[in-house]
C-alpha cells in the first residue's frame, strides 16, 4: 500500500507540473495593454489596425478629420465625418467580439481599409493645397464579455480609458499629395508586406509552436519522472542509489521549469526583428 501511494503521488506530481505547463501562460484577465490602434494615411486610403483582447464597439467604430494640428478631439470644429470604419473598410457582418476563452490569451487582430471614394477629405486632396488636419479615431474595447462557456453575445464592461478610447494622426495636405505615407508609428511596421509576414509568423508561433512546444515538456516530464520515481521506490533499501534517483528528479525538474522558461526568449527575438524591420523606431 506504502508503494502504490508513493508511485500515485509521483505521477499525480508529474501530471499536474504537465498542465502548468500545457496551459498558456498569458493570464485570461482583462489586460487593456493588448488593446491598440494604429493609423496610416495615403492619398489613396486611410489604414486603420485594431488589435484587441476581448472586442470592440463596432457601432462607435469610426473616425474624424478636423481641420489643424489639434492635440484633442474637444477642439475640433466643424468636423468631416464621422465615418465608420468597420462599414466602409471592412466586414460589418462580422461579430467583433472575440469567442471562446482561449481568445483571452491571444491578440485578435483586424485592419480596415477606406478607399478616398468613401472618405471626405481624401476625395477633395486635390482642393487642400496647404492645409493640415489631424484625423482622431475612436475605438471603444471590450473590457469584459457577456455570455458563457466560450460562446459570448456582447460587452459588459468597456474599457473607460481615454487614451485608449481615441488615437490622433497629424496629416499634411502637401505630404498626401507628394505621395508620402503617414503614420504606422508607435512600434507598427510601415511596410504592409513585412507586417503581415511578422504577424503571421508571431500568430504561427504563439499559436501552433509554443503550445507544443510545452505539451513535449510536460509530457516528457511525465514519463521520466513516473520512471524515476519508480526507480525511488524500487530503491528504497539502497539509501545511495535512492539519493541519487531523488536528485535525478529533483535537476529533471529544475531543467524542464529552465526549459520552459527560456521559450519565453521567442518573444524577445520576434520583437528584435521587428525593431530591425522598423528601422530602429
Amino acid at each position: 500500500m506504502k508503494k502504490i501511494i508513493k508511485y500515485f503521488s509521483v505521477i499525480l506530481f508529474s501530471a499536474f507540473f504537465m498542465i502548468i505547463l500545457s496551459s498558456n501562460p498569458i493570464s485570461a484577465l482583462y489586460d487593456s495593454s493588448k488593446n491598440t490602434t494604429t493609423v496610416s494615411v495615403t492619398k489613396d486610403r486611410v489604414q486603420i489596425e485594431i488589435r484587441y483582447q476581448k472586442g470592440i464597439n463596432q457601432g462607435s467604430a469610426v473616425y474624424q478629420w478636423c481641420k489643424g494640428t489639434l492635440n484633442s478631439i474637444s477642439e475640433c470644429v466643424d468636423p468631416k465625418g464621422p465615418i465608420n470604419y468597420i462599414e466602409s473598410g471592412g466586414d460589418q457582418n462580422l461579430n467583433y467580439i472575440a469567442m471562446g476563452d482561449a481568445a483571452d490569451d491571444n491578440v485578435t487582430r483586424f485592419t480596415f481599409i477606406v478607399e478616398k471614394n468613401k472618405d471626405p477629405i481624401l476625395s477633395d486632396l486635390a482642393n487642400l493645397n496647404g492645409q493640415n488636419y489631424t484625423l482622431f479615431v475612436t475605438t471603444n474595447f471590450c473590457a469584459r464579455r457577456s455570455g458563457s462557456n466560450g460562446v459570448y453575445t456582447g460587452c459588459e464592461y468597456w474599457d473607460p480609458d481615454i487614451s485608449k478610447l481615441y488615437t490622433k494622426l497629424h496629416v499634411s495636405m502637401d505630404d498626401l499629395q507628394n505621395g508620402l505615407f503617414i503614420g504606422a508609428t508607435d512600434g507598427e511596421i510601415a511596410d504592409d508586406g513585412i507586417n503581415s509576414m511578422m504577424t503571421k509568423i508571431e500568430d504561427i508561433v504563439n499559436g501552433t509552436v509554443m503550445p507544443i512546444l510545452w505539451a513535449v515538456l510536460g509530457l516528457f516530464l511525465v514519463i521520466k519522472g513516473t520512471i524515476t520515481g519508480v526507480q525511488i521506490v524500487k530503491s528504497a533499501d539502497e539509501p545511495q542509489v535512492r539519493q541519487e534517483k531523488i536528485g535525478s528528479l529533483k535537476w529533471l525538474v529544475i531543467g524542464v521549469a529552465i526549459a520552459y522558461g527560456a521559450t519565453f526568449a521567442v518573444s524577445v527575438v520576434l520583437s528584435f526583428f521587428e525593431n530591425t524591420f522598423q528601422g530602429g523606431k
